[in-house]
Parts: structure tokens; C-alpha cells; sequence
């Protein structure tokens, strides 16, 4: 059995995703969609809300909070993943490098960092590292998270 193979009880279940595997999207946060969700998630930081505070700031306008840039990269993660498989995520870590700014065209890419069998659970931990990614190859944020596949349902 090669490690992109784990046994089940009565079947040998190939791992749905490849070391080196790149996942990627674009998104644009704008200025009422920041509001909203810094609103929606309590964060009442001026340079999420107020667009003439944020004018006067470094930033020059509105920045993304750091929960709503790091949702966006987990809900991708998220879908990818599902998409192919059942999961369940396991560890997230985010750095927050720059500010997102608002009607900032950002892109995400997702790459596959390994594939470990986990045999108990019949599946994989599948480890991945992303990105957010401003138009000047600027990264605003970096992470990493791990994830369980398995066969089947949850």
C-alpha cells in the first residue's frame, strides 16, 4: 500500500488530493461588505466602519477585519474540500501581514502541503498552506490548516 492509500476494513481508499495540489479565487471586499460583517461579528474598529477615519489613516480607506479575511480563506478551503470528500477541519492558523483594503481585488491560492494516512479514523490529515494575495504580489495574509478526509458521510 503506497502512502497515498489508506486500508478500511474491507477497501483500499485512494486520498482525493495530491501534494503540491494549488486551489485559487479571487475576491474583492468593498466597503459595505466590510461594514457588514465587522458589524455582524462585533469588531467596531473605525478603520472597518468609518470611511472618513479611515481616510485619515495609513490605510488612506476602509481595511477588511482580520475575521473576515480569514473566513473567506477557510469557507474556500471549506468548499474545495467538500466538494470531493467528508471533512472535518482540524487546525487553522492565520498571519495577518497587510492590511485588505476596501475594493482591493485580492486573490486566495490554496496549495496541498501533505498527506499523511490516519488509519483510525479510515481517512487522511491533509495539510494545507494559503495565501491572500493583493494585486502588486503583496501577501496580506498567510496560513495554514489541517484537515480529516474520509470516505463516506460525517
Amino acid at each position: 500500500m503506497s502512502e497515498s492509500e489508506v486500508a478500511t476494513s474491507d477497501v483500499v481508499w485512494p486520498c482525493p488530493f495530491a501534494v503540491g495540489e494549488t486551489f485559487e479565487s479571487d475576491v474583492t471586499f468593498d466597503a459595505a461588505g466590510i461594514r457588514s460583517f465587522a458589524t455582524l461579528v462585533g469588531d467596531t474598529n473605525p478603520l472597518h466602519h468609518d470611511e472618513a477615519f479611515a481616510r485619515q489613516s495609513r490605510f488612506g480607506r476602509l481595511i477588511a477585519c482580520g475575521a473576515q479575511t480569514s473566513s473567506i480563506m477557510i469557507g474556500r478551503t471549506a468548499n474545495i474540500v467538500t466538494q470531493r470528500t467528508a471533512s472535518l477541519g482540524l487546525d487553522l492558523y492565520y498571519r495577518f501581514r497587510r492590511a485588505v483594503l476596501a475594493d482591493e481585488p485580492m486573490h486566495i491560492r490554496w496549495t496541498v502541503a501533505s498527506v499523511t494516512p490516519k488509519p483510525s479514523h479510515k481517512g487522511y490529515i491533509v495539510g494545507f498552506e494559503g495565501e491572500m494575495v493583493n494585486s502588486a504580489g503583496e501577501v496580506a495574509v498567510s496560513a495554514s490548516a489541517k484537515s480529516l478526509v474520509f470516505e463516506g458521510h460525517i
